[in-house]
């Protein structure tokens, strides 16, 4: 059956625009780890065997962030954990780039662990546009968050090549400059998290307020339930998927 037409908020379109850019500006800091992080860790380590180590390791901080980010949206609403996680990816930026200057290898592990798991934590933005909307729409919002992921690509190139000529005239380290401006990109990133309003936690558990033509489902019997259909709790579903996404990825 066709769902009615339900028109979207003013409101709801700000925050999803919002949402969208700072998607943009954020997410063009993650092509950084996967372009530049196997060519810092050959610099380091003179050894090309190891190239995929940085990419390793983004896939080791999801596993790592996940749960607890999770917990912290939960608790304090979507915005907090969202800061939270682009905060501790500023703080990665910085040790990336420290890690080049002192030529240090343990030190370019650890930031690249910092970061991946401050920009792993930064997706739960995703989960926040999605909450914004009714439950036939959410595919709808994460296209916009997405048009905002393609962005961001298109920025990240412009940043990598301007941060190498100026590399050049300044006397830095090509690879180490990009890390350098990417501050930049993810202070912008917050700042347009911060102007959504409200929560958007507190949006979705009240959506009949936003939109006054939808009546929320009625909830799932919790008795009988099928025997061949657990309820999978939340932390086996935290860990598990992260796992399976770092054990592919260790794998590429």
């Amino acid at each position: 059956m066709r769902e009615p037409f339900i028109a979207i908020p003013s409101l709801i379109k700000r925050n999803t625009v919002l949402f969208a850019l700072a998607q943009s500006f954020t997410g063009a800091g993650m092509q950084f780890a996967y372009g530049l992080g196997p060519l810092m860790v050959i610099a380091l380590t003179q050894s090309a065997s190891l190239a995929g180590l940085s990419v390793g390791l983004i896939g080791l901080s999801r596993f790592l962030v996940s749960y607890p980010v999770g917990k912290v949206t939960d608790r304090f609403g979507r915005k907090p954990g969202i800061l939270l996680g682009l905060a501790l990816a500023l703080a990665g930026t910085i040790l990336v780039w420290l890690s080049m200057r002192a030529h240090s290898f343990l030190a370019l592990a650890g930031g690249m662990l910092v970061f991946g798991m401050g920009m792993s934590a930064a997706q739960q933005l995703r989960v926040a546009a999605t909450d914004m909307f009714p439950p036939h729409l959410r595919a709808q919002a994460l296209g916009y968050v997405a048009l905002g992921s393609l962005v961001g690509l298109a920025i990240s190139p412009l940043v990598i090549s301007g941060a190498e000529t100026l590399a050049l005239k300044v006397g830095e380290e090509p690879l180490a400059l990009p890390w350098l401006l990417l501050p930049v990109l993810i202070v912008m990133g917050m700042l347009l998290i911060a102007w959504v309003r409200p929560d958007p936690k507190e949006i979705g558990m009240h959506l009949e307020r936003y939109y006054p033509d939808y009546s929320p489902p009625p909830p799932p019997p919790l008795w009988p339930r099928p025997m061949n259909m657990p309820r999978p709790s939340a932390i086996q579903t935290s860990v598990t998927v992260p796992l399976s996404r770092t054990i592919i990825w260790l794998h590429l």
